[in-house]
């Protein structure tokens, strides 16, 4: 029973491990070497999400529901809609975060849409990393041969 399975991994994964949809498959397909044939796989059929759709309602999650929309497949995308519940993984997850980064300007680490699945809390932390920006200076990274340096000049003073 798929409920149950979800049940069961929802009590031990982390949300974004757990499969946005199953297939029940009396064998797995095998190629002439016994291996899987990932390729005779059938397509999961997704479900409707369960939350009811909620439109974008400014800019920020306009340009983030057109991304999703166009990396998931999906024709339509809510702000209470979860990444993963649509069938998003980690590898589409680093495609929404350089988009981001392309076409607002904004670097957020990839664990902050783990930590914010839905276009709502996305935006809301593309807000914070904006307004955090605009109030605190720029940290610069120093490579090892400038601590290297730093550090043999520090020694001789």
């Amino acid at each position: 029973d798929q409920e149950h399975a979800r049940t069961m991994l929802d009590q031990h994964l982390p949300d974004y491990m757990v499969p946005a949809a199953f297939v029940a498959l009396e064998t797995f397909p095998l190629t002439p070497n016994g291996k899987l044939d990932r390729r005779a796989l059938p397509a999961p059929e997704m479900q409707e999400t369960e939350t009811a759709y909620i439109a974008p309602r400014n800019e920020t999650e306009q340009q983030l529901a057109a991304m999703w929309s166009e990396l998931l497949g999906i024709d339509q995308v809510g702000i209470e809609d979860d990444f993963f519940a649509l069938g998003g993984h980690s590898l589409v997850a680093m495609q929404v975060v350089s988009r981001i980064m392309q076409a607002m300007g904004v670097q957020l680490p990839l664990e902050v849409l783990f930590d914010a699945p839905t276009i709502a809390g996305l935006a809301e932390s593309i807000s914070k990393s904006t307004n955090d920006k605009a109030a605190t200076p720029e940290i610069k990274r120093i490579s090892r041969t400038q601590r290297r340096t730093r550090r043999k000049r520090d020694d001789t003073e």
